[in-house]
């Protein structure tokens, strides 16, 4: 039984940063409607740049996490304004959902090219004199020093961001964007921006997940973010498409049910539980915990 509970408490932890890099997924969807691609190879691509920044200058923990936040953002402006924002022009913004889907695809194999390239296709070490993770024994309970930073840290920026969405100036122009653009401009909201800023914000938040799933492995390769955006629209699926809170949940529900498989059938079958829990969602309850159903009206 304290097998079970140990496997269900690291799983419950795992799924912080689930969650972590699920809520760029949902601020991408639920604010832009653009389904990114890019997302996981963007993980992946400040996730190995992190590495390659430890190993040269030896930079601490919590600036190697701020690097990442700022690569990302910077990789979420370039995508937005290169990728996007072409596709936005005239009546198109109307439709953007599926060229979207194809130019972010386009943008995934070209990250994933560089960080091949840049790795030689070889796994690339993260130094353990940048961060050394320990053992944390909770009464009965014991886990990794990294598990518990990687929740925490999750946890605080998945706060902050529905603070900013739901209680800030910033946010409601957000999700005035989101609701009717040309509503937002009527009262002066430059959707644009807007746009830049939360694409900015998205991929800021995947290269920090980035960053504390590469310091938790220990190593990075180049196809990581590939299972990781599965596990990300899963996470949204279950949560519900534009909710940080579903968000939360689905990535701590998804944590859960990968600790009782490892449990259960052994770790061979972890990666399974995403591909079932969105199946099973998608037939069940397509909008999630905390969606809402769509209905037609007449």
């Amino acid at each position: 039984m304290t097998a079970l509970i140990q496997d269900l408490f690291n799983g419950l932890l795992t799924g912080g940063v689930y969650a972590l890099f699920a809520v760029g997924l949902t601020l991408s969807l639920g604010a832009l409607r653009v389904m990114n691609l890019a997302h996981g190879a963007t993980f992946t691509l400040v996730a190995i740049a992190g590495v390659e920044l430890s190993a040269s200058l030896h930079v601490p923990f919590a600036l190697l996490v701020v690097f990442g936040a700022l690569v990302g953002a910077v990789i979420g402006v370039l995508l937005e304004l290169v990728a996007f924002r072409p596709l936005r022009a005239g009546s198109a913004e109307r439709n953007i959902e599926m060229p979207s889907l194809v130019a972010s695809l386009a943008v995934l194999f070209i990250l994933q090219t560089i960080s091949q390239q840049w790795t030689d296709a070889n796994v690339v070490n993260f130094p353990s004199s940048v961060f050394k993770s320990t053992q944390v024994d909770l009464g009965p309970l014991t886990t990794r020093s990294i598990l518990l930073i990687m929740f925490g840290v999750a946890i605080v920026l998945m706060a902050a961001t529905w603070y900013v969405l739901m209680r800030t100036q910033a946010g409601r122009a957000v999700r005035a964007v989101a609701m009717d653009e040309d509503a937002a401009g009527m009262v002066g909201i430059d959707a644009g921006t807007v746009k830049v800023a939360t694409m900015a914000a998205s991929s800021a938040l995947a290269g920090i997940a980035g960053t504390l799933i590469a310091a938790s492995l220990g190593a990075v390769s180049f196809t990581m973010g590939d299972p990781q955006l599965l596990k990300g629209f899963s996470v949204v699926i279950l949560g519900g498409i534009g909710s940080v809170p579903g968000a939360l949940v689905g990535g701590l529900v998804l944590g859960l049910l990968e600790g009782l498989t490892g449990h259960v059938a052994g770790s061979a079958w972890q990666p399974a539980t995403s591909f079932v829990l969105l199946i099973v969602f998608l037939l069940v309850r397509p909008q999630g915990f905390f969606g809402r159903p769509l209905v037609d009206r007449a």
